[in-house]
């Protein structure tokens, strides 16, 4: 059911519905990252693919958007995982995506 759900994400056509389950992905990821992620993380990519799509006031909650700056900060610094996201970052996403998650990182999303 997750990976169904994951592959419907970002929504983009219905804002209210996008803050909706961009709070439910950023709630799961930080209850249960394994269950989202995958036992083995190989829906990691995915999940760093989506939240840069969705790290933007527009598609956030007020109670979101520290929550998503908390989720990919620590993921950014973490000894294990920033590694390959910023190799995510760097070899996969447009510069409109790499500024999203650099907002997130300094706690200034765009509108």
């Amino acid at each position: 059911m997750i990976i169904n759900w994951l592959g419907l994400l970002p929504i983009k056509n219905d804002v209210e519905e996008a803050k909706i389950q961009n709070e439910l992905l950023v709630d799961l990821l930080q209850a249960n990252p394994v269950a989202i992620l995958g036992d083995q993380y190989q829906r990691f990519e995915q999940v760093v693919l989506i939240l840069s799509d969705i790290a933007r006031q527009k598609y956030l909650n007020e109670a979101t958007i520290p929550k998503i700056c908390s989720l990919v900060q620590g993921i950014s610094s973490d000894g294990n995982f920033g590694p390959l996201f910023m190799q995510i970052v760097n070899n996969k996403l447009v510069e409109d995506q790499k500024k999203r998650l650099n907002g997130c990182v300094t706690g200034h999303i765009e509108h």
